[in-house]
């Protein structure tokens, strides 16, 4: 299962790269990430550009690659990759995607699992939630608790609705 999230992540990030996406922010499964770019920095001298980025988001790995044509084929996050030619000159846009904290609400992968392997799989996510377990049959009440999160079972303790937050 994790092989597969990764693909779908590493799909989503190729569809943003080249559909333009530059300073937005792009939704994957439980993840966000704000695709940037730096078309400024092509033709300036490799040390120049790695110390812009560097000023603007220390918090990224700067890797340097020998390239002909400059063609980007590797956006990780958190990660810039800047390829210079026989000169030390960038030849590429120098691009990358950043990973965005975001809080997990809810939970469809935890549908037909037993209550208590979805109970650990929330807690894990969210430590802090208030975990309760209702029988499908009851009705869901009005109140709102950012903390809750309600799993909705059948008589067999199998999970039958999404659980979310609230």
């Amino acid at each position: 299962m994790m092989k597969s999230t990764m693909k779908v992540h590493f799909l989503i990030l190729a569809i943003a790269v080249t559909s333009g996406f530059c300073g937005q922010v792009i939704k994957s499964d439980k993840h966000l990430y704000k695709y940037r770019k730096w078309p400024d920095l092509r033709g300036q001298m490799v040390e120049s550009a790695a110390a812009h980025i560097h000023s603007e988001h220390p918090e990224f790995s700067i890797k340097v690659r020998y390239s002909k044509n400059g063609i980007n084929s590797e956006i990780l996050p958190n990660n810039v990759f800047l390829y210079e030619d026989e000169n030390g000159y960038v030849v590429n846009e120098p691009e990358s995607v950043e990973e965005v904290p975001v809080e997990i609400t809810i939970w469809p992968e935890v549908v037909g699992l037993e209550v208590e392997e979805a109970k650990d799989i929330i807690l894990n996510e969210k430590p802090e939630a208030k975990v309760q377990t209702v029988l499908s049959a009851n009705s869901k009440t009005d109140d709102l608790d950012v903390d809750r999160v309600k799993i909705f079972v059948d008589s067999h303790d199998l999970v039958v609705e999404t659980p979310r937050s609230g």
